[in-house]
């Protein structure tokens, strides 16, 4: 007995491989191609070569962006931003003592509302705050 044929083409199979090269997860790709996610995953179970070669190919924007930055550490902002993020006990202008509590510049700023999470917006509202405080100062 013959079943039907697989909707796993070769040419579903090449846009797949665009889509997971992108970074992709399972259930974009899928949408992407039109197929069902279950089909996917049977394909993988049935084909552990191609399961082992998406797990590559979703890393391919990592290795990409990696590259990218590697490639631009000559330039002083980028090079400080890869080690605020890389190395941020050292290098970070923020320094988060509690939930809601963070240092900028050694002074201490105290979160209001302590469901915040969005620390980078704290740190632009700390700057600005900084620069008024610096104008009051010039101004006395």
């Amino acid at each position: 007995m013959i079943g039907r044929p697989s909707v796993m083409t070769d040419e579903i199979l090449a846009k797949l491989k665009e889509f997971f090269l992108m970074g992709c997860t399972d259930e974009e790709a899928c949408a992407g191609v039109g197929i069902a996610r279950s089909t996917l995953s049977e394909f993988k179970k049935l084909n552990p070569d191609f399961s082992d070669n998406v797990h590559a190919w979703k890393q391919n924007p990592i290795l990409k962006a990696r590259f990218t930055v590697y490639n631009s550490l000559n330039d002083v902002k980028v090079a400080e931003w890869f080690l605020e993020r890389k190395l941020p006990e050292e290098f970070s202008l923020n320094t988060i003592v509690s939930q809601n509590k963070f240092v900028q510049n050694n002074i201490t700023f105290e979160v209001i509302d302590p469901m915040a999470s969005d620390y980078e917006e704290l740190g632009r509202q700390a700057a600005e705050e900084m620069k008024r405080m610096e104008t009051l100062n010039t101004q006395n």
